[in-house]
C-alpha cells in the first residue's frame, strides 16, 4: 500500500458548524483530505466553547475542538457581505466536496444552494446535513441531536424502562454516527463521480438516522397493526430467518395483505421494510411456509 494517503488530493469546504455535518469532514482529513473549516469572524463555530460549558468534564484541553475538528485549516468569512460570499464561491470552484449545515432558509439567502454552486463547479460533490430533510413542511427548520434524534426518532421513549421516565440523550450520541452516514454518502458520491465525471447532492438528516437506528421498532410501527411485543419477537427471529433464506426457503404470512407485494419472491430480498415479513410467523393453525421461495404469497 501506498506511503500516500488515500484522499490527499482532495479538497473540501467544510462550511458547517457543532458535530455531525463537521466531523463528516473530520474523517475525510484523517485520510489525508485537505479540509478548510469556514468560521464566522470573532466568535467563530459555537462547538468551540462546548469543553469550557459548566456541564462537561473539566480539562485545560479543548478536548471537544480537537476531536472532532482535528486536521482541518480555519478560515473566517463574513457570509453577510457580497465580499464574503465572493472568496466562499472562488474556494468552491476549486473544490471537491463542499460539505454544509446551514439552513436552507439561509442558503436561499445567501446564493448557497446546490443549484447555485453546481452552477460553478459542476463536479462539486455538495453534502448536506439538516435536521429534519431535504423536503416536507420541517425543512426549513433548525435542530440539534437531542430533538431531531432523539426525541423524535421515538429513541428516547423506547429505550427507557416501564414507568421511568424518558432520559436525554449524552451530547453528540445522535450526531457521530449521523457524520458516518454523511460521510458514506460522499464516498458514493466519489466513486459516482469517477465513473461518470458528475457531480452529485448528497444528504442526510438527525431524524433519519434516529429512525434509522429506531427502525427494527418503527417500521413496524409504520404498520399500525403491529403490537411491539410482536416486533421486537421478529428482531430475534430475523437472523434464523435470514440463514434460511440463504438456503432458498421463503415464507409466506399475513403480512403480505398489509405490505401489498409479494413478501416471498426474491426481488424483495434486501429492501429494509421487508426483511421483518421474511420471517417464520405464528399463525392460529400453526407455522406456514412457502418452500418455492420464487413464489409469491397468495396474498399478495
Amino acid at each position: 500500500m501506498s506511503d500516500e494517503l488515500l484522499f490527499a488530493d482532495l479538497k473540501v469546504i467544510d462550511m458547517s458548524s457543532w458535530i455531525a455535518a463537521p466531523v463528516a469532514a473530520t474523517i475525510l482529513a484523517d485520510f489525508g483530505a485537505q479540509v478548510i473549516k469556514v468560521e464566522p469572524p470573532i466568535a467563530g463555530d459555537g462547538y468551540r466553547n462546548f469543553a469550557m460549558m459548566a456541564s462537561s468534564p473539566t480539562s485545560d484541553v479543548n478536548y471537544t475542538w480537537e476531536m472532532d475538528n482535528r486536521n482541518k485549516r480555519s478560515i473566517a468569512l463574513n457570509l453577510k457581505t457580497d465580499e464574503g460570499r465572493a472568496v466562499l464561491r472562488r474556494m468552491v470552484s476549486e473544490c471537491d466536496i463542499y460539505i454544509t449545515n446551514t439552513t436552507h432558509p439561509m442558503r436561499r439567502e445567501w446564493g448557497l444552494t446546490y443549484e447555485d454552486l453546481a452552477a460553478i463547479n459542476p463536479q462539486l460533490i455538495y453534502a448536506s446535513l439538516t435536521a429534519y430533510g431535504e423536503q416536507g413542511p420541517e425543512r426549513d427548520r433548525e435542530g440539534f441531536d437531542l430533538v431531531a434524534y432523539w426525541s423524535r426518532s421515538g429513541l428516547m421513549d423506547l429505550v427507557r424502562a416501564p414507568g421511568a421516565a424518558p432520559a436525554p440523550a449524552l451530547p453528540g450520541m445522535g450526531d457521530h454516527p449521523t457524520s458516518v452516514t454523511l460521510y458514506a454518502s460522499i464516498l458514493t458520491a466519489l466513486f459516482k463521480r469517477q465513473q461518470t465525471g458528475k457531480g452529485s447532492h448528497v444528504h442526510t438528516s438527525l431524524l433519519a438516522n434516529g429512525m434509522w437506528s429506531a427502525s427494527c421498532i418503527a417500521q413496524g410501527v409504520s404498520l399500525k397493526q403491529i403490537s411491539r411485543s410482536t416486533i421486537i419477537w421478529l428482531i430475534i427471529s430475523l437472523r434464523a430467518c435470514c440463514t434460511r433464506r440463504r438456503m432458498g426457503v421463503g415464507y409466506s404470512s399475513p403480512w403480505c395483505a398489509l405490505m401489498k407485494r409479494s413478501t416471498c419472491c426474491s426481488r424483495s430480498w434486501g429492501v429494509p421494510i421487508c426483511c421483518l415479513t421474511h420471517v417464520f410467523l405464528p399463525l392460529s393453525n400453526g407455522w406456514k411456509m412457502a418452500t418455492n421461495s420464487a413464489k409469491k404469497c397468495e396474498m399478495c
